[in-house]
């Protein structure tokens, strides 16, 4: 779809920028709502694989920015969300 494609490209483009500055939580944050996209594009589909594929790489970038913000609601959201995406598309899958 129009919209998966415009995700992969937002995901490239934050991808480049986190290789460029990992340690920026800015960075880790938009790289982790682009994964989050595609994966919740996936499971609007019925992608399981690309879902589950998207929403660990979502789960990760939480996980760093946890590191990088430790305690912040924004991080503590993040990962929250990131383990419920993944529990979605388990039950979906199943």
């Amino acid at each position: 779809s129009g919209a998966a494609n415009k995700y992969r490209e937002a995901h490239r483009v934050t991808a480049a920028v986190l290789a460029r500055n990992p340690q920026n939580p800015e960075a880790v944050f938009a790289h982790a709502q682009s994964e989050y996209w595609i994966g919740a594009a996936a499971l609007a589909f019925d992608r399981q694989v690309e879902a589950r594929k998207a929403f660990t790489g979502y789960l990760r970038e939480a996980i760093a920015l946890a590191k990088l913000e430790p305690g912040t609601g924004r991080s503590l959201m993040e990962l929250a969300y990131a383990h419920g995406n993944l529990c979605d598309s388990d039950m979906k899958a199943n």
